[in-house]
């Protein structure tokens, strides 16, 4: 009969979501996509790992400032969840980032598509935004 503590059985949950989310961005670089929904990958990858550290990440971050030490099925310590969450995302969202400015801001911007930055914009974009914004988003 098989040892069911061993924890070579068994996968840490937060990084299985990190893997979860490679696969995610990964279709975001898949060329046989069309552009606007490789976009929409990347923005649910983004979403997805903002939430993760909001949550997920958060979490963890409180058992550690309680000095939790006990492993998980896994075998691996807050702490350790930590230092492997922080390596593997680190690559992940570099790959985001480089990927995101040199590929799809580019061609969104050839399709006719300007994403810009807020010191971009005329006083009249500025304004028209700000009414929006108190209108729309966040009326009193």
């Amino acid at each position: 009969m098989s040892d069911l503590s061993n924890p070579s059985y068994y996968i840490n949950r937060e990084l299985s979501t990190i893997e979860f989310n490679r696969r995610v961005l990964m279709e975001s670089l898949r060329e046989e996509h069309p552009l606007l929904e490789r976009v929409k990958f990347c923005a649910i990858y983004n979403n997805n790992m903002d939430e993760f550290f909001m949550v997920r990440v958060a979490s963890i971050k409180q058992q550690v400032l309680m000095s939790v030490t006990d492993s998980g099925p896994d075998g691996l310590t807050p702490r350790e969840q930590l230092v492997a969450i922080h390596r593997t995302v680190t690559a992940l969202l570099e790959q985001q980032m480089t990927h995101w400015r040199q590929t799809l801001r580019p061609r969104l911007s050839q399709a006719g598509i300007h994403i810009l930055d807020y010191t971009d914009l005329k006083k009249r974009q500025i304004k028209r935004l700000a009414d929006y914004f108190e209108r729309e988003i966040f009326p009193c």
